[in-house]
Parts: C-alpha cells; sequence; structure tokens
C-alpha cells in the first residue's frame, strides 16, 4: 500500500505488516513497533543515500515485517561492486545508529527508558542482514561476487535458491524451539517470509536480467567501443544454454566449431538474444548459424 511519496521515491507497506503492527498495538507494545520500524526505516535511508551516490535510480522503499527493501532501477553502467556498496550501506547505518545510541547513553541521555531495545533491535538489524541470503543484504553481496564468475542470471538463481533452503531449515528449527517454548511465533514468521522473498528473487531473477539487457541495448547506441567476452562452443550446443554466458556489462561472441575443432562460424550476442525473444523453439548453435 502507497503511503507517500518522498523525494521522488514512493514509500509502500505491506499489508501484513499493517496487521501485526495492529495486533502488536492491541497488546500494548505499540511504542516497540514504532521504535522498530523507525530503525529498520534508518537502514533502508541508508541504503537510498548509497545508491543515490552511485547513480542508481530509487523506485520505491516497501516496508515488510520484520524488515524492508529499496528497489533499483536496473543500469547497465553499474558493476557488481556498487551493489556491494549499496547492500552494505544498510548495515552500515544500522551499527552506526548503534554507536549514537551508545554515544548519548554515555552522556546521559536516557532514550526513554528503551535503550536496551534501540541497542538490541539495531544490533539484529545490522547483524541479521549480513546473513548470505537473499533477499538480505549479506545475499546481495554474494550475488554480486558471483556474478563476476558466472553472470547475472545463475548468480541469482543460485543465491534464491540456497535462500529458500536455508529459510525452510530456519522455520524447522523455529518450529522446533515454538514446540519445546525456547523461542516465540515471531521466527516462524520470519522463517516464512524469508522463504517467501528469496522466492520471489528467483522468480524475478530472469526479469531484472532482461531489464539489464535492455538498458545495454540502449548503451550500445551511445558507446563507440564496449568490452567483449568470446567463448568456444560445439556446434550441437543449445542456443538456451548460452543464456547465462550473456552479462549487461559485455559483449558476447560465440566462436562455433565442429568435431574436429574447426571454426563453423560465429554468432553474435543479438543473434542469440533474437531467437529467444522470438519464441521460437530452442535449436543448436549450428543450426543457427545455418538458419542464418
Amino acid at each position: 500500500m502507497r503511503i507517500a511519496r518522498l523525494a521522488g521515491v514512493e514509500i509502500r507497506i505491506n499489508e501484513w505488516l499493517i496487521l501485526l503492527a495492529a495486533l502488536y498495538a492491541w497488546a500494548g507494545v505499540a511504542v516497540y513497533v514504532a521504535l522498530a520500524f523507525l530503525s529498520v526505516a534508518w537502514h533502508e535511508l541508508g541504503h537510498t543515500i548509497a545508491a543515490r551516490r552511485l547513480g542508481f535510480a530509487v523506485k520505491e522503499i516497501e516496508f515488510f515485517p520484520f524488515g524492508g527493501v529499496a528497489r533499483l532501477s536496473a543500469d547497465v553502467n553499474h558493476r557488481p561492486r556498487d551493489e556491494i556498496s549499496v547492500a552494505l550501506a544498510g548495515p552500515a547505518f544500522s551499527f552506526l545508529l548503534l554507536l549514537i545510541i551508545e554515544g548519548a547513553n554515555l552522556l546521559g541521555f536516557s532514550w526513554g527508558g528503551y535503550y536496551e531495545y534501540l541497542r538490541i533491535v539495531n544490533f539484529t538489524i545490522g547483524v541479521f542482514n549480513l546473513l548470505p541470503i537473499l533477499p538480505l543484504d549479506g545475499g546481495r553481496v554474494l550475488r554480486a561476487f558471483m556474478t563476476l564468475k558466472i553472470g547475472t542470471m545463475r548468480a541469482s538463481t543460485i543465491v534464491a535458491s540456497w535462500g529458500e533452503a536455508l529459510a525452510i531449515v530456519f522455520a524447522f528449527i523455529a518450529i522446533a524451539g515454538l514446540f519445546w517454548e525456547k523461542t516465540g511465533l515471531d521466527l516462524p514468521l520470519i522463517a516464512g517470509f524469508l522463504f517467501l522473498g528469496a522466492h520471489k528473487e528467483r522468480r524475478n531473477g530472469a526479469m531484472v536480467f532482461w531489464n539489464l539487457l535492455q538498458s545495454k541495448e540502449k548503451q550500445l547506441q551511445k558507446r563507440h567501443t564496449w568490452n567483449g567476452e568470446v567463448v568456444v562452443a560445439r556446434h550441437n550446443v543449445p542456443v538456451s544454454s548460452l543464456m547465462p554466458q550473456i552479462s549487461p556489462n559485455k559483449c558476447l561472441i560465440v566462436t562455433v566449431v565442429d568435431e574436429r575443432g574447426q571454426i563453423v562460424g560465429q554468432l553474435s550476442e543479438t543473434s542469440l538474444l533474437e531467437h529467444m525473444m522470438a519464441g521460437e523453439k530452442d535449436c543448436s548453435v549450428g543450426e543457427l548459424i545455418k538458419e542464418r
């Protein structure tokens, strides 16, 4: 649900957050909910400031139960290390706020009796978000590192699938803790939202990839030179298997060889993409060369 637009950024609150906030308010802990929400908002402000300094367009910030996300527009000019900087800015802001709270307490500021709660909340937000699980910040850092090796689409799929698996494990542990009265209901809920977030990241991985490629196409029209990568593939290799090799900041050239290693021809990245986007039946790179 959209609640505001600040400095060109849409601010949204997930319906589940509204429901849980109402339940917590009914339980008499509205102040704790408000302080936790402000701590998350401060965390997301860190992402937003870092993103804008690096030239990203911040489309919206959405707050969920137990967290939030700043959504950025895909741009081919941004490198994996830019995503790392943006991802780490959130936890850095949480730890900065923790230092401010500690410093103010040393100077005699009482924080209205919520000092310990604010310390725990901001420390937890900072550390929890560093876990290498999508959609958490640590997962985005891991995806950025993997992107350098295996490309955006494969990296997103692998890290998100890993996040789904870890969320399921976390859910079993949380439910066992709830059964043995060692934990509360909040941990199974967090596990559920982690799974949904990771699932959404995996589902949206291809869409993000295609958005980057569209941005790349526009940039190609403006540039005179571009970094390239040559891949050698046998003539019977399926075109679809080469999609993960395509990178938003490099041009792919596929050199096709026969069984004896003799060069049959070359395919440009554009040829591969046109074939896939046409919705035609998948074929081998050798067959695609014959068609063209």
